[in-house]
Parts: C-alpha cells; structure tokens; sequence
C-alpha cells in the first residue's frame, strides 16, 4: 500500500493535495502517460479533449464510469475547461481543472526509476478527504497499469477504504 499523501493549507488559504510515488519506469515512460489523452483512458478520472502541449486548451468531462458512480445521467453537462500552464517534457505538468491546479513533477529515481509529485491546489475544505482518496487511488491504478500489474479492485472500493484514514489525517 502506498503512503498517505498530505493536505496543507497554502499561503493563500487553498487547499494544497500532495501524493508521491515511487515507480520503476523512467521518466520518459511516465510522461506520455499523463500528457497524451489516448494514454489517459482507463486509469485518469476524466476523459481529456486533446494531448497536454505548451498552452494547450482542455476540456474535461467525466467518464462514464464516474457518471454512473454518481448517478449523472449522460445528457448532462458535466464539462469543466482547463489550460496547460507549464509544459517541461519530460519533468514538469501544471495545468487548470476549473478552478483546480494540478502539477505533475517527474524526477529520476534512479537508473530506471521515476519519483512521481502529484499536487491538487483546491478550495473546498469539506471535500479534503474524498479529494485526498480520491486520487490517491487513481494514481494507485496509474502505476499498476503503468508497471502491467493487474488490480483486483475498483477505484470506487480503494478510495472508499482511503477515506476513512484520510478524514483522520487531513487538519
């Protein structure tokens, strides 16, 4: 089981989600995972209307697992924008998410190896747990499809056993 991420407040009174992991691939091999949108599909929580580029304009709509996790219907629009604002292949990801930042930091680890820095900058402190399980078990379900390791699980399952630990953990 990977470490529990962290939640801390930033200068500005956001919330600010950090998650890190360790996986054998290198950098190079993590990049086109998280930047082009074909390779998003089965694991990344959203489907992406274009590849991540220098500037790029995104559109953001839930999957239709997610909608039928939450009762959406798909009639529904459900679509937030987002913008690409920093673009360093292969170690450097941010872009918006509606109102959210993500950042994505790859550095080496090792000959083969990748340490991944996932950062969520968020508003709404009444959904810090669910936000903190939520990619938590995302990003366990990138690295097993990124390493082939098959999952026995749901997201939905592993973020609701993650809930409970980080509604402890988050201040």
């Amino acid at each position: 089981m990977s470490a529990l991420g962290t939640v801390t407040t930033t200068e500005d009174g956001r919330l600010c989600l950090r998650l890190t992991r360790r996986i054998p691939v290198p950098p190079e091999t993590v990049w086109p995972a998280i930047t082009e949108a074909r390779r998003l599909e089965g694991w990344f929580p959203s489907v992406v209307s274009t590849d991540f580029a220098p500037g790029a304009k995104l559109t953001f709509d839930l999957t239709a697992e997610q909608r039928e996790h939450m009762g959406i219907g798909p009639d529904e629009d459900m679509s937030a924008e987002g913008e690409v604002l920093r673009y360093e292949a292969p170690r450097h990801l941010e872009y918006t998410w509606g109102e959210e930042i993500f950042r994505w930091t790859l550095d080496p680890d090792g000959p083969d190896g990748t340490l991944l820095t996932f950062v969520d900058i968020f508003d709404d402190r009444s959904l810090a747990a669910q936000m903190a399980s939520s990619w938590h078990a995302v990003l366990d379900l990138f690295e097993a499809r990124l390493t082939g390791r098959d999952v026995d699980w749901s997201v939905w399952d592993r973020e609701a056993e993650l809930r409970g630990e980080y509604a402890e953990a988050v201040p």
